[in-house]
């Protein structure tokens, strides 16, 4: 095993992606690695969101948007906060797309050799019904994946 030279954390600020986070610090303080934690927001929420303002629903919407900006800065900052605690300098991205294709794609093109990601570990049926981020990665990554399930679930 080699020692990784880029980490990447897959965030949402659920809490299975802050224990992903602890690992994620842990990691990069043992491998002297950076590390960055993207968050990706699916374009199908736009999509809703352009049929919805086309029904009247313009300001809500509008002011939903901005809450939802507002939260994902928000965590992303709390991300800094924590690694600077830590003593890790975090990177942060906010993404657009499909969550594991746009994962997948920031980690090859940007020299990552470690995804981490958090995993609530889901129900059979859940799972069948809703699918896994963390599942998926696993199955389509040619990089290697660490997943954490949180010890709260």
């Amino acid at each position: 095993m080699t020692r990784p030279k880029k980490i990447l954390l897959a965030y949402d600020g659920s809490p299975d992606s802050k224990e992903a986070l602890q690992w994620a610090i842990e990691l990069s303080l043992l491998s002297c690695a950076p590390l960055v934690a993207i968050k990706v927001a699916e374009p199908d929420l736009t999509r809703r969101s352009a049929a919805m303002f086309k029904e009247g629903y313009g300001v809500t919407l509008y002011e939903r948007f901005v809450e939802m900006r507002q939260l994902d800065e928000k965590q992303l900052n709390e991300v800094v906060e924590i690694g600077k605690k830590s003593g890790v300098s975090i990177k942060t991205e906010m993404l657009y797309g499909s969550i594991t294709t746009t994962i997948l794609d920031y980690a090859k093109n940007n020299g990552v050799d470690l995804i981490i990601a958090g995993t609530r570990g889901q129900g059979a049926l859940e799972e069948m019904l809703m699918g896994s981020v963390s599942r998926k990665l696993v199955s389509l990554s040619t990089i290697p994946i660490l997943v954490v399930k949180a010890k709260n679930v």
